[in-house]
């Protein structure tokens, strides 16, 4: 990838350039307090492969979206809809917001999250995959938007799962602080 980023609005610097265990890589531009992502390859995975850790991937997203006051994060494959996209935030007047997107219904699985979902139907049948909301959005107190891999939603209450290192934890939501617990 380049070194600087050449858009409408200005130019972006590389500042970080992050490669995972699959080849893939995400690269990081910054222009004052705004980071574009853009990633490559990501979610490519060889046959007989073990995925890496999806964790890889947003703990370091995270980090930088405390940071940074807006952060985008696109494809390698979407980058013409950069300017379009930017121009569409800066359109948006009052007091500013952090907008996240609905993924539950886009968000393309991980492969981790694909050996999840393919063991939990194993356990409680295909049925049971329609008590589980992929990529469910939750914010803290301070406005932070999370995406929990997966909500489950049961008669007994409900459960947030991620997926981490082939472990599972689960996240509970106390006076509004995300606590982790294995289990």
């Amino acid at each position: 990838m380049d070194k600087v980023l050449k858009l409408e609005n200005g130019q972006y610097d590389l500042v970080e350039t992050v490669t995972y265990p699959n080849g893939g890589a995400s690269y990081f531009y910054a222009k004052d307090q705004e980071v574009i992502i853009i990633d490559d390859g990501i979610c490519s995975l060889e046959a007989g492969k073990k995925a890496f850790p999806y964790t890889l991937i947003t703990d370091k997203q995270n980090s930088y979206m405390n940071r940074y006051e807006k952060l985008y994060r696109f494809l390698k494959e979407d980058m013409d809809n950069i300017d379009t996209v930017l121009k569409d935030s800066e359109q948006r007047t009052g007091t500013p917001q952090k907008y996240v997107v609905d993924r539950s219904d886009s968000a393309d699985a991980s492969p981790l999250e694909i050996d999840f979902e393919d063991n939990f139907a194993e356990v409680y049948g295909m049925d049971g995959l329609k008590y589980l909301s992929r990529e469910y959005g939750i914010i803290d107190n301070q406005g932070n938007n999370y995406f929990l891999d997966y909500f489950l939603h049961t008669k007994h209450g409900n459960k947030a799962v991620e997926e981490k290192m082939g472990e599972s934890i689960i996240i509970r939501r106390r006076l509004g602080l995300i606590n982790i617990v294995n289990n």
